[in-house]
């Protein structure tokens, strides 16, 4: 196994540097420098509909029991990490009157999911972080249910399901 490789041997690049400046971008009609002239259209999902939807929301948090998906039929492994959890910085729950285990609807334009909240400092205040991968588990686990599908990224043409603007409010049980 060889480590730090792009110390002997530069990185994968036309310069074999970091860049930040892409020439392939540029010379494909793209911005060299993504959103560097500040005309682009922002890259959060429903960013346009911040007004109602003020909380951003982050996709990405992995549980180190599960790989996605996978691995949510193993017994040892389900008793660790039972079900998904939405981090909400402290202020935003004592905003919302939200306790940790609350059931929290995050929504959005396109639709909404159920899930436990997990009050953390790791997330800015109005923000919130949902891990991804629960959706087989529990329709209501479903980051597709929040996304916005219909634009998608000209560069890799994927849709921008890592941050969205939502709103948060604590379910009645």
């Amino acid at each position: 196994m060889e480590y730090e490789k792009y110390k002997t041997r530069g990185f994968v690049t036309p310069s074999g540097k970091i860049e930040f400046y892409s020439k392939q971008l540029e010379e494909h009609g793209y911005l060299p420098v993504p959103y560097f002239d500040f005309k682009a259209e922002n890259p959060i999902s429903f960013y346009d509909k911040r007004d109602e939807f003020s909380v951003l929301g982050i996709s990405g948090a992995r549980t180190k029991c599960f790989t996605h998906s996978q691995f949510k039929v193993v017994p040892s492994l389900v008793k660790r990490d039972q079900e998904c959890v939405i981090d909400i910085h402290p202020d935003d729950a004592h905003e919302k009157r939200i306790s940790d285990g609350d059931t929290v609807k995050v929504e959005t334009p396109r639709g909404h999911i159920h899930m436990k909240a997990g009050i953390s400092d790791v997330v800015h205040k109005g923000s919130i972080r949902i891990a991804w991968g629960w959706g087989e588990f529990s329709p209501d686990y479903n980051l597709n249910n929040l996304t916005d599908d219909d634009r998608r990224s000209n560069i890799t043409g994927t849709p921008s399901n890592r941050s969205f603007m939502c709103k948060i409010s604590k379910v009645s049980v």
